[in-house]
């Protein structure tokens, strides 16, 4: 299993929707299904239950999900880590803020942040608090601003 295929899982756990996986991996309809059959073959296991025209993740299809976004949060920091042994701080950051906090004081931190590291790329992702300290608790996020909890 490869990143692509780690990608593909998260993808498919996260919306449960063939069609809208294969737009996000720039893949056919057809091409996503073989390789799902593959990652099937690999594991000996089936991924998904169909019923109808809708998909639904088996037990280890879930697992595999799981694993799936372990391994892509470990494959980041790894690369990250390894673009930092230079002399000059690179890779990426992501960061979840709820909405207020980050429309009023985010941009000028982010400013000052920005002109001391210019080869890093931010992200930004904004939201209810709930929300983004679930992301920071997946791994989907570096940092989490919130407030009230």
């Amino acid at each position: 299993m490869d990143e692509k295929d780690c990608l593909l899982l998260k993808y498919l756990q996260k919306d449960q929707n063939l069609t809208k996986a294969a737009e996000q991996l720039f893949l056919t309809q057809p091409a996503l299904t073989y390789r799902i059959r593959q990652i099937e073959k690999e594991f000996k296991v089936e991924i998904f239950s169909k019923s109808g025209k809708n998909i639904k993740m088996t037990p280890a299809g879930e697992h595999l999900a799981e694993y799936a976004k372990r391994i892509l949060i470990d494959l980041r920091r790894t690369k990250e880590f390894l673009l930092n042994m230079g002399s000059e701080l690179t890779g990426s950051l992501k960061i979840g803020v709820n909405s207020h906090f980050g429309l009023y004081n985010l941009p000028s931190i982010l400013k000052t942040y920005m002109n001391s590291f210019p080869k890093v790329q931010l992200n930004v992702d904004t939201g209810f608090s709930t929300e983004i300290m679930d992301s920071l608790l997946d791994g989907q996020i570096d940092i989490a601003i919130v407030r009230g909890l």
